[in-house]
């Protein structure tokens, strides 16, 4: 039975909720953990490891079939599909464990680094553990309990950053980084057991149907993987581990306020697209509301973690570092056009059109490669960073049209949604131009840099918010994003007081 629509209307938008919050807390410990790792490690620890986890990605095509997502996808899942779902997994883990230990010398070989071998070794041991996580906790985004899915992942993110913290202040060295990875993979199994009751077993009664759904979805995600880690991939063999650990923190860096706000939004709403498959007129309206609220918020931080990459790179991270400032500018920019498409693709799955995902998988892929290489042959890691953001700028108009015609929707749809965002982000970048001018260093005031980023935050956030509220009011005050948010700030106000009073 289909879920009224209002009633997935609702439970998306707590369930975004919930996902928001937990990437707003996520990446204030990823932060963290950067800026403590960037101080006690080098470039070239990262760079080093980025290598290996380049190679890990390329191992994960093997189990890149997204049983979960066919799992939520299919309302009338039984118990003998979780069950299937997680025997494959574990049979898939297996087989990238054993490609790995095959690759690691060629890899090794290839980068011209002897270390990279033992890394992947290590890294092939969490990634065969992490194939026996608890297929059960796919029922917290199917059933959109996904404040149950929050907490699962935050205490999986704090045990990885306190072992990994502790271990750099200890070893000072690239091993940190392995050994958090690799503990992170063997705590999330064991929580995933015990935050879900389900325990499932071994059967492969259900593999052929799963594998069916998910043979595009295997193709999809194995080019993504291939998307995302193609610069990687050739900044490390043609530049080396110093370059690739400048371009790997700037990537990072960049896309903290833009792909990792819009990832657990993501998250959070493909279950409500699923449910809403069947009735073309409610998707096209639940898709605006989603696009709405990642435009809402990612418009602002790709803009404004561009213009203070300067004093963040120097507040932050240290002198060693500064050859991230042009990276982190162009890839701020690159995860905004990138946290765009990435929940439009959810879109075409949700209306089993996933063959066209992959396609256009296969387009994008085709084009990144060569502007990554051209690139980097012209200008280095800037050129990588400048061919992966015209990688995705080239082919939004195509995937834009493609979705309208979907889901039913017009031009003056997307431009309703989005004139509010970038003209207020437009007033902000003038008030930052105007503060950072004067604030930076050089001129007459020449604040420290932390407190030049700090107040050019505060600045920000309040220019960007009272434009959206004054451009909110001048509209007609429509029903958005701008609502919602104002609607639940209201509510927790409310609670506040209530509180106050008892």
């Amino acid at each position: 039975m289909i879920p009224p629509v209002q009633s997935v209307g609702r439970r998306m938008a707590t369930g975004a909720a919930w996902m928001v919050g937990f990437k707003l807390i996520e990446r204030s410990i990823g932060l963290i953990s950067t800026i403590v790792l960037a101080r006690l490690l080098l470039p070239e620890d990262f760079g080093l490891v980025a290598m290996a986890t380049s190679v890990i990605a390329v191992a994960e095509l093997l189990q890149a079939f997204s049983f979960d997502v066919a799992l939520i996808q299919n309302q009338e899942a039984t118990r003998e599909d979780y069950d299937s779902a997680w025997t494959l997994n574990i049979l898939l883990a297996a087989g990238c464990a054993v490609f790995l230990a095959a690759a690691a010398y060629p890899m090794s070989v290839f980068y011209g680094d002897h270390r990279v071998e033992s890394v992947i070794y290590c890294l092939a041991l969490g990634l065969f553990a992490q194939g026996f996580e608890n297929i059960g906790i796919v029922a917290f985004r199917k059933e959109l309990t996904l404040h149950k899915d929050f907490w699962f992942l935050l205490a999986k993110k704090i045990v990885a950053f306190t072992i990994t913290v502790s271990c750099a202040l200890y070893m000072r060295n690239y091993w940190a980084l392995i050994i958090g990875m690799v503990s992170s993979r063997f705590v999330g199994v064991g929580l995933s057991y015990l935050v879900h009751p389900y325990r499932p077993l071994l059967s492969l009664a259900r593999a052929s149907a799963l594998v069916h759904f998910s043979k595009w979805l295997l193709i999809t995600n194995a080019l993504g993987v291939a998307r995302s880690r193609t610069a990687d991939i050739i900044v490390g063999h043609m530049a080396g581990a110093h370059a690739l650990g400048l371009f790997t923190m700037s990537y990072e860096i960049s896309n903290l306020p833009t792909t990792e706000l819009s990832a657990p939004i993501n998250r959070a709403v493909f279950p409500g697209y699923a449910a809403l498959s069947s009735d073309t007129n409610a998707l096209g309206h639940s898709v605006l509301r989603v696009m709405s609220m990642i435009l809402l918020l990612t418009i602002p931080a790709a803009f404004g973690i561009a213009m203070v990459a300067e004093s963040l790179v120097d507040a932050l991270l240290g002198s060693k570092w500064t050859g991230a400032i042009p990276l982190i500018q162009v890839l701020a920019i690159f995860g905004l056009v990138s946290s765009f498409q990435s929940n439009l693709g959810f879109v075409f799955v949700a209306k089993r059109q996933a063959r066209f995902i992959t396609f256009w998988s296969i387009a994008m892929f085709l084009l990144q490669l060569p502007l990554v290489i051209i690139g980097v042959y012209l200008s280095g890691t800037t050129g990588a960073a400048v061919g992966l953001l015209a990688s995705v700028v080239i082919p939004l108009p195509f995937v834009i049209r493609a979705v309208s015609r979907l889901v039913g929707l017009r031009a003056a749809d997307w431009g309703a949604i989005a004139w509010r965002p970038v003209i207020s982000a437009m007033i902000m970048g003038v008030v930052l131009w105007g503060w950072l001018s004067i604030a930076s260093p050089g001129s007459n005031f020449s604040a420290s840099s932390l407190f030049t980023l700090l107040s050019s935050i505060s600045l920000g956030t309040v220019s960007y918010c009272l434009s959206v509220l004054a451009l909110w009011i001048l509209a007609g005050r429509p029903v958005g994003s701008e609502s919602y948010l104002f609607e639940r700030i209201g509510v927790l106000i409310s609670r506040a007081r209530g509180k106050l009073r008892d």
